[in-house]
């Protein structure tokens, strides 16, 4: 049995970043890390630490340059999870083994595509697991 995962961030689609922001960074005091234009998916994104988790606000754009999400209203759209170690590999297996479609990341990480995650939870929502040692908590 892999080790057990650890929730390291949170994605979430949201209508418009600054409102989100006055919340979490203007009232809760979350630090805004990184914050950028994005063209995988083509739009906005803020990065903010919230201690052992992080949390990426995307606020989508309804055109290019760059992969225009086809669905952009505000949703929960990604958990990462990190795993210590070399577990991913044996983790994705306990995965594919429960029947759940899995798509590899490149780096040893993998997540469960939007559509799998629908059929697990009710609504599409990506489920990503890398290394805790690519979050730099290993």
């Amino acid at each position: 049995m892999p080790a057990p995962v650890v929730l390291v961030g949170i994605e979430l689609l949201v209508t418009e970043i600054d409102a989100a922001l006055v919340l979490l960074e203007g009232a809760f005091g979350l630090d805004v890390v990184e914050r950028h234009n994005s063209t995988d998916p083509a739009g906005e994104i803020a990065v903010l630490d919230a201690g052992g988790v992080t949390i990426t606000l995307l606020q989508a754009a309804d055109h290019g340059p760059g992969y225009v999400l086809p669905r952009r209203e505000p949703r929960v759209t990604q958990l990462v999870f990190g795993v210590p170690g070399d577990d991913a590999g044996a983790m994705r297996m306990a995965v594919g083994e429960s029947g759940v479609p899995t798509l590899s990341l490149g780096d040893g990480g993998f997540y469960v595509p939007p559509t799998g995650g629908e059929g697990l939870f009710g609504f599409e929502i990506a489920a990503v697991l890398t290394s805790l040692s690519d979050v730099g908590t290993d």
